[in-house]
C-alpha cells in the first residue's frame, strides 16, 4: 500500500506536531506525484489548479492518460483530486479522488489498465475525508477513510475485490494511531508504524491494537532513539526497517518475518553517515507523542520487494547519497551513488521516495510544487519528469 504523504502530513500538522521529510505543500501546478511504481506499472497523478489528471505506464518512458470520469453528485464538487492507488497488476487497480468539497471520497476500479473505471462504494466518512486504499491480492483489500475534522477513521475490508466492504473498526481513537494508513499482510495481521518512535500490530484484522517489541540487532544500545518505519511484504515473507539515531549516524535495522508479521528477527544492518539528533517536544496522545521532531530530515526508505531497499540520504545538489540495499542469508550487501541531476534535497519543503525495481526510482522534491525526478541505472543519475507526463 502507498503510503499518503499529503494526508498524514495535514494530519500531523493539524495536531501541532513538527516533522521532517514529509511532502510540501504545493502552490504552483502541476504537481506531479506517484501513486504507484513498480516493474510492471507506474501511476503518476498530476495536479493543475484545478484537477488531477492521471497516467499510466508499464515501461516508465511511456504514459498515456488514465483519468477516471465520475458524474457530479448533487451540492458537491466534482470528483477530480485523485491522490492514492493500488495496482495488483498492470491491467487490475483502484484509485481514490477527493471532490475538494466536503462529499464522499470517490473509489473506482479498473480492470482494462485504466481504459474503462467502475464505481465501488464502501461506507462514507462525511466531512473533510481523506482515503486510503491497499490491496494484498485481486480480492482481498483494505480501504480507510478519514474524517480528519472529526477524528474518525473507518476502516473497511473487502474479500471479493471491492464489490462489498465490511466495516472491521468504525474509528481509531485509543486503537493504533488514526492518522496512518494500515499495511497488511493478511486478512487478519496489519501495521502501522510509519515515522513513529512506536509500531502497532493487528492480528484480528484490524479489531484490535497493541504495541509491537522488535529485537534490536546486537550493536545498538538500548538507549539509542528508535523509529519504525513501514514494513513491505510479498506474501507471508516481509521487511520492517527501524531508524536508530546513534550521534554520528544512522543504524537502519532489517527486521523480517516469514509468518506475516507475527515473529520477527533482526537480519542485517545499514549505516548512513549523518548526524540526526531527537528534539524535544511536548507529547500530544497516546499515539502521537511517538512523532518524532528531528535536528535535520531523515534518510527516506522505500522497497521495491521485502529483500531489496532504497535509501535516500537528503543533501545539496547532486551530493544527496542514494544507496541501495540487498538483503540476503548473509546480511546486507550496500551500493551507494552520488545523486547526479537531483537537486538540494536537504532544504526541499518535502522530499518523497518511491522504489519501483532494483534500478527503477523515483524521488519528488517539493519547492513550492513538486517536481518527481526518475533513475534507471539504480541512483546515480537522474532526470526531472516532465510536466503533462507522456
Amino acid at each position: 500500500m502507498r503510503i499518503l504523504v499529503a494526508m498524514m502530513t495535514a494530519c500531523v500538522a493539524m495536531l501541532g506536531i513538527s516533522q521532517t521529510g514529509t511532502a510540501a505543500t504545493q502552490s504552483e501546478g502541476p504537481t506531479p506525484d506517484v501513486l504507484v511504481a513498480s516493474h510492471g506499472v507506474q501511476v503518476i497523478a498530476e495536479t493543475g489548479h484545478t484537477c488531477t489528471k492521471v497516467y499510466l505506464s508499464t515501461d516508465f518512458v511511456h504514459f498515456h492518460e488514465i483519468t477516471p470520469v465520475v458524474p457530479t453528485k448533487h451540492n458537491y464538487a466534482p470528483t477530480c483530486g485523485w491522490f492514492d492507488a493500488s495496482f495488483v497488476s498492470p491491467t487490475g487497480g483502484w484509485i481514490v479522488g477527493f471532490n475538494g468539497g466536503g462529499g464522499p471520497a470517490a473509489l473506482e476500479h479498473t480492470t482494462s489498465g485504466g481504459l474503462t473505471w467502475t464505481r465501488q462504494r464502501p461506507r462514507p466518512a462525511e466531512g473533510s475525508e481523506g482515503e486510503l486504499v491497499g490491496f494484498t491480492s485481486i480480492m482481498d483489500g483494505w480501504n480507510q477513510v478519514t474524517a480528519m475534522g472529526a477524528s474518525i477513521t473507518i476502516l473497511q475490508h473487502t474479500t471479493n475485490g471491492g464489490a462489498t466492504w465490511t466495516t472491521v473498526r468504525p474509528s481509531k481513537a485509543g486503537r493504533g494511531c488514526w492518522w496512518l494508513n494500515a499495511v497488511f499482510s493478511s486478512p487478519s495481521i496489519g501495521f502501522e508504524s510509519r515515522g513513529i518512535t512506536a509500531a502497532w500490530r493487528t492480528e484480528d484484522g484490524g479489531a484490535s491494537w497493541s504495541l509491537l517489541q522488535l529485537p534490536r540487532p546486537r550493536s545498538v544500545p538500548a538507549s539509542v532513539v528508535a523509529i519504525y518505519d513501514t514494513p513491505v511484504f510479498h506474501g507471508l515473507e516481509g521487511t520492517l526497517p527501524v531508524l536508530y539515531l546513534e550521534p554520528k549516524q544512522v543504524l537502519i535495522g532489517f527486521d523480517i518475518t516469514v509468518n506475516g508479521g507475527r515473529s520477527w528477527r533482526p537480519a542485517a544492518v545499514a549505516r548512513v553517515r549523518t548526524r540526526v539528533a531527537l528534539m524535544p517536544r511536548q507529547p500530544v496522545g497516546v499515539c502521537t507523542a511517538g512523532v518524532p521532531s528531528t535536528s535535520a530530515p531523515l534518510p527516506l526508505l522505500s522497497a521495491s520487494t521485502p529483500n531489496y531497499w532504497w535509501i535516500l540520504n537528503p543533501g545539496p545538489a547532486n551530493t544527496a547519497l542514494v544507496m541501495t540495499v540487498a538483503l540476503g542469508p548473509n546480511g546486507a550487501t550496500p551500493w551507494g551513488h552520488a545523486s547526479l541531476g537531483l537537486p538540494s534535497t536537504a532544504r526541499a519543503l518535502g522530499v518523497t521516495l518511491t522504489a519501483a525495481d532494483t534500478r527503477h526510482a523515483y524521488v519528488g522534491v517539493g519547492d513550492g510544487r513538486e517536481v518527481i525526478y526518475q533513475t534507471s541505472d539504480g541512483g546515480a543519475r537522474w532526470t526531472a519528469l516532465p510536466h503533462g507526463v507522456p
